[in-house]
């Protein structure tokens, strides 16, 4: 059978559009929560506004395969094995951070000490795209402090993505594995951590009105000195495109969260969406719903929690771009015998300035409500953590590959507990060349 892949991009409203981008560490994207760190991570696309673009290829509340990006443009000179394109990279940055906190346990007790330090980061990788269908990325991380407070150590980043189109459907598989050693916001010391998702999701168009997205994904996060979980769940859209360029949906969704040490939970989720693309210089999307979630280890714990997300990008004109994130969710904890119930929000912006330079600001605010699942009994708050952050960021390419930052960043933490209150800041310099 002939695969007519021009009819099915656009009947899945993918026509014209690139197939490969994005980046693992956008500030403020519309994921699931993932833990936030204190050090500036060695990423050209960190704290930046998400393109109009990429927005419209990303779904609000769909489960999707990791996304990669492959450099593209008249300047672009990738190796090549065959079919297979290769892009290599090398980043380097060094920053200063100061306060940094470092949580320790002192007998029956936890006290937080802060320790001023510089991080020198070296990043090698490469990015590797097969055709239009594959596409992977492979990086360590090699992170050196001045203060011997801190660990030295050595981390990796690896995702994998497929996507296949058939007549009626078009699939979307994907892996991510990482091992780091950084310090959390959320646990305020360094983190050594294992972090794993396979994914699966698939569309399917009815017509050119209905379409239907089915999706399995699972995580896992191994600690060294936290609470461990493996997470398995499945979320399927009906969407109604009433417009041309308004897009209704309607989601259900399950799970299961096995959680060591700590009582297992399951989880049931009933969702709503509007997505509004009026034109290509705006992308609007909200969501929202309500999350069921029980305690599984024998006990009658029950608790319904809101769930919502929106997310904006506008293109105000040529080299000025803003965007809007927001989201509440509910997550595992790193602490025995918890889960969190999390709320996000960030602003972004970015100008340029005389033609090659760009300014990014993203301030933001984030909650999170610590909830205890002991058996017998339905969740209860056992305290809160809130933190304000702000990321700046001034950017340019010299000598055509060579992309250059300088940026500042600040998180000041309050929380019930005084372990986790702390306001550090750190400023540095990023280099980073992609052949």
């Amino acid at each position: 059978m002939i695969v007519n892949s021009h009819k099915l991009r656009h009947r899945h409203g993918l026509e014209g559009r690139c197939v490969w981008c994005v980046s693992f560490l956008v500030l403020g994207a519309c994921a699931p929560a993932k833990a936030q760190q204190i050090f500036v991570p060695p990423s050209d696309t960190y704290g930046k506004p998400q393109s109009v673009e990429q927005a419209m290829e990303s779904r609000i509340g769909s489960i999707a395969a990791p996304t990669i990006l492959a450099p593209t443009g008249e300047r672009v000179y990738p190796l090549h094995w065959g079919k297979v394109q290769f892009f290599p990279y090398m980043s380097y940055q060094l920053q200063y951070g100061s306060d940094v906190p470092d949580r320790q346990p002192t007998g029956s007790s936890t006290n937080t000490i802060t320790a001023n330090t510089f991080l020198n980061t070296l990043t090698p990788g490469v990015t590797c795209t097969w055709a239009d269908d594959w596409a992977l990325d492979l990086n360590l991380n090699a992170n050196v402090y001045s203060n011997s407070e801190f660990r030295n150590n050595v981390g990796y980043s690896f995702a994998i993505r497929n996507r296949a189109q058939t007549e009626d459907w078009l699939w979307n598989y994907g892996a991510l594995a990482s091992l780091s050693d950084q310090n959390q916001v959320e646990t305020a010391t360094q983190t050594l951590e294992q972090n794993y998702s396979v994914s699966v999701s698939g569309q399917y168009g009815y017509s050119t009105r209905l379409s239907l997205e089915v999706g399995l994904n699972t995580t896992a996060r191994v600690t060294d000195q936290f609470s461990n979980f493996w997470s398995w769940d499945t979320l399927e859209w009906l969407n109604y495109k009433s417009t041309p360029k308004t897009t209704l949906g309607i989601g259900l969704g399950a799970g299961y969260n096995f959680v060591d040490p700590g009582p297992d939970t399951v989880f049931e989720q009933l969702q709503g969406r509007v997505i509004w693309l009026p034109g290509p210089k705006l992308s609007f999307q909200l969501s929202g719903g309500v999350q069921f979630q029980q305690i599984t280890d024998g006990s009658s714990g029950n608790g319904v929690f809101p769930l919502g997300a929106a997310a904006i990008a506008y293109q105000i004109r040529d080299g000025t771009s803003l965007s809007l994130n927001a989201s509440t969710s509910i997550g595992n904890s790193y602490y025995t015998g918890q889960i969190d119930q999390n709320a996000i929000f960030s602003f972004g912006i970015q100008q340029r300035f005389f033609k090659h330079f760009f300014l990014t600001v993203t301030p933001g605010y984030g909650f999170t409500r610590y909830l205890s699942t002991n058996p017998g009994a339905d969740f209860q708050d056992s305290g809160d953590q809130s933190t304000f952050f702000l990321y700046a960021g001034l950017s340019t390419v010299l000598f055509k590959k060579l992309n250059t930052s300088l940026f500042y960043q600040f998180n000041d933490s309050s929380a019930t507990d005084a372990s986790l209150e702390y306001n550090t800041w750190q400023v540095g310099v990023r280099v980073n060349y992609r052949y």
